[in-house]
C-alpha cells in the first residue's frame, strides 16, 4: 500500500535554518531515512549539509535536494572519527553561519546470537550507533549554546524498547543507549534553548531493508508481504514517515517537546507483549 501524498511539500517552516544530516546517503535505489530527512529539511526551507561515509552517496543526496529546489552541500567522513565529525559540523557552520539542526541517522546491525557475539562486533556497533552520535552532539553544542537555540534529533529503533525476535543484542543495546544519551542532553541543555528528541522507527521499507530481504529470501515479494503483515496497519512505513516527524520536531510547532522518544511504527510496539 502506497501513500504518495505523505511526501513533504515545499514550505518555509524552517526558513533560514541550517541542518546537518549524518548518514545522509543511501545504499540502494530506494529512498533511505537519511536522504528523506535531507530532502524534507530542504523543502521546509533549511540549508542542509549531507554527511556520509561515502562521498558519492552524499553527493547523490545533494543532487536530489537541488532537484527539489532546496539548498545543500556534501561532506564525506567517518562518524567514529572525532576529526571527521568536527569537520562536517564546521562545514555546516561555515556555509550558514550557524548550526540549527543535528539529525543523526547512522546505524549498523550485527545479527549474531548473544552467545556468539564478539567484543569486536559489540564495540563496532556502539562506535557507530551511539558513540558517533555523542561526537556529533559534542561538535554542535558550542554553536547551539552560543546561539541559545538548536534541535537535536537522533534516529533510534523500536528494537531499543521491544524484543523484535531478531538476535542483535548489540544493536538493541546501542539504540537504547542512544535514547538515554539524547534524553540526558535534552535535560542538561533545556534552559539554553536546545531541544533533543529521539525517533524510534518500526518496520520501514528502505534501501537497506530491500537489500536485506533480497539477500535472505528467494521469494522477494512474499518476504515483503510477510514483513508488511507484521505491522498492525497492514503495511510498512517508509523514509518519509520518519522525515516528516523530524521536520515537525525541528519546527516551532514542537517548541515545547524535548527529552522524548517518539515512536513511528504503525502501532507495532504497542501490539508487542
Amino acid at each position: 500500500m502506497n501513500h504518495p501524498s505523505h511526501k513533504p511539500t515545499s514550505s518555509q517552516r524552517l526558513a533560514g535554518r541550517s541542518a546537518i544530516v549524518f548518514g545522509g546517503g543511501s545504499s540502494g535505489p530506494i529512498l533511505s531515512n537519511g536522504q528523506a530527512a535531507a530532502i524534507a529539511y530542504a523543502l521546509a526551507g533549511a540549508h542542509v549539509t549531507v554527511f556520509d561515509r561515502l562521498a558519492e552517496r552524499a553527493r547523490q543526496t545533494v543532487e536530489m535536494v537541488l532537484e527539489s529546489g532546496g539548498s545543500a552541500d556534501a561532506v564525506a567522513g567517518d562518524v567514529s572519527s572525532p576529526d571527521d565529525v568536527s569537520r562536517g559540523v564546521a562545514a555546516c557552520a561555515a556555509r550558514a553561519g550557524h548550526v540549527d539542526i543535528l539529525h543523526y541517522n547512522v546505524g549498523i546491525t550485527e545479527a549474531i546470537a548473544t552467545s556468539a557475539l564478539t567484543l569486536e562486533a559489540w564495540n563496532r556497533v556502539f562506535a557507530v550507533n551511539t558513540c558517533g552520535c555523542f561526537l556529533a552532539i559534542q561538535a554542535v553544542l558550542p554553536f547551539m549554546r552560543s546561539q541559545r537555540s538548536g534541535v537535536i534529533t537522533s534516529i533510534s529503533s523500536v528494537a531499543s524498547i521491544r524484543y523484535t525476535n531478531i538476535a542483535y543484542a548489540a544493536y538493541s543495546a546501542s539504540k537504547a543507549a542512544l535514547n538515554q544519551l539524547t534524553l540526558a542532553v535534552a535535560l542538561e541543555h533545556a534552559k539554553e534553548g536546545i531541544r533533543a528528541n529521539t525517533i524510534l522507527p518500526g518496520l520501514l521499507y528502505t534501501s537497506l531493508v530491500q537489500t536485506q530481504l533480497a539477500g535472505q529470501y528467494a521469494d522477494f515479494e512474499q518476504a515483503v508481504a510477510q514483513r508488511s503483515g507484521k505491522c498492525p496497519m497492514g503495511f510498512m512505513g517508509d523514509a518519509w514517515d520518519v522525515a516528516n516527524m523530524a521536520v515537525f520536531l525541528a519546527s516551532l510547532e514542537a517548541r515545547y517537546i524535548t527529552g522524548q522518544s517518539l515512536v513511528v511504527d504503525g502501532g507495532l510496539s504497542a501490539a508487542c507483549g
